[in-house]
Order: structure tokens, then sequence, then C-alpha cells
């Protein structure tokens, strides 16, 4: 009985030692892991600061010579032009010296920069900070995802350390105890121990973020290139990142919107699918899936990408205009008609609150109700066979696009009440808006394409019931994007029937003229758009 009492003390001490060695293991482990953990932290702040300076400095840079000095160039050439063409040889003269001591000044007025006309300012921006920012900023990412991982591992270490120092007390303390007791206390002792070695194998081996130095430095490229639009060289670029390391979450997601950009729309969401297997989980995702979703004519997915979104972010009124969007195509009328109420709920209150701060309404509130309009208007043009919107097998019922149309300028009249902070209930009406020119003796002339050097353009009009010092606005689109230079505002004066022709102002300075494209009218009477927008070009 002595002899064996013996021999499970003998065991035991045995244990203990062994306990002991793989105590200090751990212990090598754990301070082995701390020190990395410390050596990224570190790495992650001076990345951090890097990415803050070169951005900050490099966007004040190229904030003042691409806006600034560009300007100032543009504002000599201007004058030069006006000079020599009033024969002025001594300020013609004057101005060259001036243009030639401005290029000596400025980067951004020397070659390659002036030579490459529309696309120089994202040129210099690129070579002046952008792509070492994103470097940086990506740098920052990878060190800082090791980071937390060695710091996961060093205090995962610690836990294991505690669990065998429990062990080892019970193992001296069993010492102290006889048949049972013991017996009991060895399983426990036995089980904690199995438990942490396993652990510990388990936290030695789990797989940690990997660092490719060459990855990054090919997305921070593609990005200069993508940048600069030079979509087919930023494909190739996030190719190579993702081909240096495959599970890159940002180089799928920056492939995606490039892809998207292309027009291939379907390998586009194969990327955005990649990036969020990968971990790249931003509203972002949900808002670009949700828009190629329904370009694609998958109407049901991109209503339930839609609703991830506006779950992730309930008060985006970005969110709940793609869902909006969504609906409509699906034919879903009364899920979509509760959305509209939501979206308008949102506004309202923001313009609300904005009203009373008396900080007015900002740009962001019209913007995202324009914009739900617009997609909206998108969708039901589609459904009507309209080629320039390319949505795919969306055929709506026409009581659906009839509710959409009044969708589309209910937002619209919203976001007009909100840039106009109006209180009251809007009237008027305008309809037969015609686009065209007057002559000198005033008359109107209807025209489809209009002079780039015209200093006014007419708008002729049939009103009905237009109340007196009515607020008129007419905003004027190039290329599908609004030119604020053009915006114009004023109070009717005329009788609230009739024909009426509105003369509108081209003021955007003599120097200037209109450029070259198409563009649209919309006109507004007490914030509410009045009919569809009209569309004219303008010629050389």
């Amino acid at each position: 009985m002595i002899e064996r009492v013996n021999q499970w003390d003998r065991q035991i001490s045995i244990s203990i030692a062994m306990l002991t060695v793989f105590a200090a293991l751990l212990g090598y482990l754990q301070i082995t892991a701390g020190n990395l953990n410390n050596q990224y932290r570190a790495e992650s702040s001076r990345y951090a600061v890097d990415a803050m300076r070169l951005r900050s400095t490099g966007e004040a840079r190229s904030s003042f010579e691409a806006g600034h000095m560009l300007r100032l160039a543009e504002l000599i050439t201007q004058q030069r032009a006006l000079a020599q063409s009033n024969e002025d040889t001594a300020t013609v003269q004057k101005l060259d010296a001036i243009a030639q001591s401005l290029k000596s000044l400025s980067p951004v007025l020397n070659d390659p920069y002036a030579s490459m006309k529309d696309g120089a300012v994202e040129r210099y921006e690129v070579d002046a900070y952008l792509v070492d920012a994103v470097r940086a900023e990506q740098m920052r990412a990878a060190v800082t995802a090791l980071d937390q991982a060695w710091d996961a591992k060093a205090n995962t270490y610690v836990v294991h350390l505690t669990l065998i120092a429990v062990v080892l007390a019970l193992l001296g303390l069993s010492q102290a105890m006889a048949n049972v007791p013991r017996l009991m206390v060895l399983v426990v002792s036995a089980l904690m121990t199995l438990l942490t070695i396993g652990w510990t194998a388990s936290t030695y081996l789990q797989p940690l973020p990997v660092l490719s130095k060459p990855a990054i430095d090919a997305y921070a490229t593609a990005y200069g290139a993508a940048y600069q639009s030079h979509r087919e060289e930023a494909l190739k670029g996030y190719d190579e990142a993702l081909k240096q390391l495959p599970t890159y979450a940002d180089a799928h997601y920056e492939r995606g919107m490039t892809l998207w950009l292309l027009d291939s729309n379907e390998e586009a969401l194969l990327a955005l699918s990649s990036a969020r297997e990968n971990g790249y989980d931003a509203a972002s995702v949900d808002s670009m899936e949700s828009y190629l979703l329904l370009t694609v004519g998958r109407v049901a997915d991109a209503e339930v990408s839609a609703q991830k979104w506006v779950e992730r972010e309930p008060e985006n009124r970005d969110a709940l205009g793609a869902l909006l969007a969504a609906q409509i195509a699906h034919d879903q009328l009364e899920p979509a008609q509760a959305t509209l109420k939501k979206l308008q709920g949102s506004a309202t209150e923001a313009i609300r609150k904005q009203t009373e701060t008396g900080s007015g309404v900002d740009d962001a509130t019209i913007g995202e109700l324009e914009m739900a309009a617009d997609t909206l208007h998108s969708v039901v043009l589609s459904s009507q066979g309209d080629e320039s919107v390319e949505i795919k097998n969306v055929k709506l019922s026409e009581g659906t696009v009839a509710a959409a149309r009044d969708m589309v300028r209910a937002l619209r009249s919203q976001a007009m009440r909100a840039a106009f902070a109006l209180t009251s209930e809007p009237v008027g009406a305008m309809s037969e808006i015609v686009v065209g020119t007057l002559d000198e003796s005033e008359a109107f002339a209807a025209m489809d394409k209009i002079a780039s050097t015209v200093q006014s353009i007419a708008l002729q009009m049939k009103t009905d019931s237009v109340p007196a010092d009515a607020h008129i606005l007419v905003r004027i689109y190039q290329d599908g994007f609004e030119n604020q230079a053009l915006r114009y505002v004023t109070k009717w004066d005329g009788e609230p029937t009739g024909m009426k022709v509105l003369s509108v102002p081209i003021d955007i300075g003599a120097a200037y003229v209109l450029q070259t494209g198409m563009y649209e009218v919309e006109m507004y009477v007490n914030g509410v758009m009045q009919g569809e927008r009209v569309r004219f070009e303008v010629t050389e």
C-alpha cells in the first residue's frame, strides 16, 4: 500500500515537472506574441501617421496647384486672348511674361501635366501623393490586422498559463490527499491539461493575416490608374494584386468597381461577392450590389440586397431610394409605397431640423432625394423599352408605371421644397415646355440645337393657375449632371394662365461659352417640378 502511494507521488511529481516545462514554453510563446504585437502596433501607428501626412499635405498642395494656379493660368490665357483680339500688343507681352513666371512656380503648368489637358489634375495628384498615401493606408490596414492577431494570441496564451497554474496547484494539493479525493483531483487535472494542450496547439496553428507588399504595391498603382480613369490598366493592376494575394478583399472590391465602370456588370457582381467572402463588409458593397443586380435584371435579388443595406443603415436615404427602385422594378407596389413614406419622412425630419437650427437645408438631403427620383425614373423608362437605360427584363404594369411616375414627381417636388425651404403647400402648373431662343424682335423660335455662344435661352410654356409672385426655378443639366452656374431663380410676373416665354440668362462670364453636348432643362413652380425634362443640344 505504501509502495502504491509512493508510485502515485512519483507520477504526480513527474507531471508537475513536465507541466512546469510546458508553462515555460507557454511563457515563451506569450512573450514572443506580445513582442510581435508591440512591433506591429508601432508599425501600424507609423503607417497611420504617414498616410495622414501624405493625404493632408498632398491634398493641400494639389488644391493649391490644381485649383488656384490653374485658374490663374486660365484667367491669364483668357485675358491674353481678349487683348490680342483688341490688338493690344503691350498687354499681350506682359501677360506672356506673367504666364512664363507662373510656370517656374508651379509644376502643374509644365509638362507632362500641361499637355494632358483634362487629365492633368488627376495625373498630378497621383504623382504628388495619392499612390503613396494609398500604399501607406493599405500597409496600415494589413499591419493592424497582424497586430490584432498577435494580440489575440498573446492574450490567449495568458489564459493557457492561468489554466496550467491551476493544474499545478491541484496536483500539489493532491499530494496531501488520499484515495477517492486524490483520484477526483487527478482526473480534473488531466482533463484541464488535455484541454489546455489542445487549445494551445489550436492557437499556435491558427493562421495569421498575410502581409504581401507586392500585392499592396500593385493595388496602390492600380488605384492611381483608376483615379485617372485608366480602367483597363487599373483592372490589370488589381488582377496582379490578387495574383499575389488571392484573399485581398480591398482589391476584390476595387476590381468590382472598375468592372462596373467598364459595363462588365456580371463580373462586377462576382468580384463584390469575393470581396464580401474575404471580409469586406461595408454598406458600399450593398449599395453597388443592389444597383448592379437591378441593372442586370435580377430585380428580386436587388430588392433583397437593398433591404440589407436599409437594415444596416435605416436612416440612409440613398439606401431607401435603392430599395424603392428595386421594389418598383419587382412590381411590389404596396411595399414601395411604404418605403416612399419612410424616405419622405426621413427627409422631412432632416429638413425640419436643419430649418429649426437655421443652418439651411444641406445639399446632401436634396441630392439623395433627387438620386432616388432619378433611379426610379430609370426603372420606369426601362420598363417602356428606352434603349438609353440598361436595365434588363423590367416589365411593369400600367398601374405600377403610373404610380412610379407619381413617386418620381413626389420625390423631386420634396427635393425642391427643401431647396426653397418652403413651408406652404405648392401650387401652380406648367406644360408643353419648349426650348428655343428670342430674335431681335423678342419673337420666340423653337430650337433643339443652340450655339455655344448664346447669351440666353428661352422657354415657352403653357401655364395654368400659376399664382402671382410664385417662385420659379430653372435647372439646367449637362450630360446628366446639373450645372449650378446655370441655375436661374426668379419670381413669376406673368398671367396665371396662357402661353408664356421665359428668358433664362447664361451668365457664366464674358470670356466663357457653353460646352458642347446634350443639355436638359427642368422647370419648378414653388418647388414642384413641371412636366418632364426638356432636351436640347449645344453646338459650336
